[in-house]
């Protein structure tokens, strides 16, 4: 995470930017119905704000807490069907 900082520092909302479209870009396809959708964007944009707050706030997340919980919320996603993979 330290060369990230480094790499991106100033240019923060370009990593996250970049990082949001690659994860619609995966999932956008695969969820049709417009409740889904919701769901899906509001889990895309968390997931970044936690990522942002990770990597350049002081806030102090356990990476593996984040880790933990993005799985069990992608769990949860596809036994919802609402991602399945292609």
């Amino acid at each position: 995470s330290s060369n990230l900082k480094v790499v991106f520092r100033g240019k923060q909302d370009v990593l996250c930017l970049k990082l949001e479209e690659k994860l619609h870009n995966i999932y956008d396809s695969r969820v049709t119905d417009p409740e889904e959708r919701i769901k899906l964007s509001f889990a895309i944009g968390g997931f970044i704000n936690v990522v942002k707050d990770y990597l350049f706030t002081t806030k102090k997340y356990s990476l593996r807490l984040i880790e933990d919980y993005t799985s069990r919320l992608v769990e949860t996603l596809v036994k919802s069907k609402t991602v399945t993979a292609k």
